[in-house]
């Protein structure tokens, strides 16, 4: 897929994996009958290898009840690995990357569906069958996830940085 930038340039980006990395389930946590309100938590982990030029982005979901977060009830990991070509021109300095916020936004639309389609799977056949991640805005996500672009997001896109939910279905 090639990306236009808001810079006129184009990027050369391709997905490479997709990779269930991590799953655990805590059916003991379940309360029946309970009219209990569950709650996700995304975070997210980015890294970069120069020589083969790819960018690595994980994103882990947790699911917990509203009133005792610090009990796990569920938890993905999914890795997501994209080819993007001529990485090494996108270097700041010796240990910093600046890419252009059109590649957060492309690759976190990609990379949250594909954690909800494996945990939904995941959970398939458990107590927790029918906890689904809600549908969300990518566009909130990467300015959730950095602040730092959060007023080109705001410029570019400024109906799209509703609050990132964490309510499920």
């Amino acid at each position: 897929m090639q990306i236009n930038t808001s810079q006129g340039s184009l990027i050369t980006v391709e997905v490479r994996e997709i990779k269930l990395r991590k799953f655990s389930l805590n059916e003991l946590g379940y309360i029946p009958g309970a009219d209990r309100r569950v709650k996700i938590e995304i975070a997210q982990n980015i890294g970069f290898n120069l020589e083969f030029q790819l960018a690595n982005l994980v994103l882990t979901a947790f699911f917990f009840y509203e009133d005792t977060p610090a009990v796990q009830l569920a938890q993905i990991e999914v890795e997501n690995v994209f080819f993007i070509k001529e990485l090494t021109s996108f270097m700041v300095d010796a240990e910093s990357i600046k890419l252009p916020l059109e590649f957060y936004v492309i690759i976190f639309t990609e990379a949250i569906p594909q954690t909800r389609a494996l945990f939904s799977q995941s959970l398939k056949g458990t107590v927790f069958n029918n906890v689904l991640i809600q549908l969300t805005n990518p566009i909130a996500m990467v300015s959730y996830y950095f602040p730092n672009l959060r007023d080109e997001l705001e410029k570019r896109f400024p109906d799209s940085l509703s609050p990132v939910s964490t309510e499920t279905l």
